[in-house]
């Protein structure tokens, strides 16, 4: 069995781990999740998973509050948490076409006084989850140590 180290010097995997595409997909991940959380929260009849799902799986659903959730949560994804596009889009089982699709619907929508309340309010939401996650891992950490 090769060692994370074996893996890590493979020509194609190394490439993919020393240049940090790991570590942003990983943070698109978990943007994606706290994003689809908040966004699934603020459309009150809309459950986590029918936003989480990827396109094609059974569950999935197309209602309009749904679809709005989900585009509210790649914009989330994208420009709160600062993920790039394509790492979101393979987060949340989209294409690159439809997350940029969804950043200008929602830019759009911006241009209401109360969709930009909206936006902004959930964007607050997702910076503060964002926070006791961060602060939740660094209580973990003993004295001493440094967080990995």
């Amino acid at each position: 069995m090769a060692s994370l180290d074996d893996l890590a010097r493979a020509p194609s995997l190394g490439r993919y781990v020393r240049s940090g595409w790991a570590r942003d997909d990983a943070r698109a991940r978990a943007a994606w999740v706290l994003a689809v959380e908040v966004s699934a929260t603020l459309m009150a009849d809309v459950r986590f998973a029918s936003v989480f799902e990827a396109p094609g799986r059974a569950g999935r659903t197309s209602d309009n509050k749904t679809a709005i959730a989900r585009k509210l949560a790649c914009y989330l994804a994208v420009i709160v948490a600062d993920c790039p596009v394509t790492c979101v889009a393979k987060a949340s089982g989209l294409n690159r076409k439809t997350v940029d699709g969804h950043l200008t619907a929602v830019e759009d929508w911006r241009e209401e006084e109360a969709w930009d309340a909206v936006i902004e309010a959930a964007s607050r939401e997702l910076v503060g989850m964002a926070a006791q996650v961060v602060f939740g891992a660094l209580a973990l950490v003993h004295p001493g140590e440094v967080a990995a």
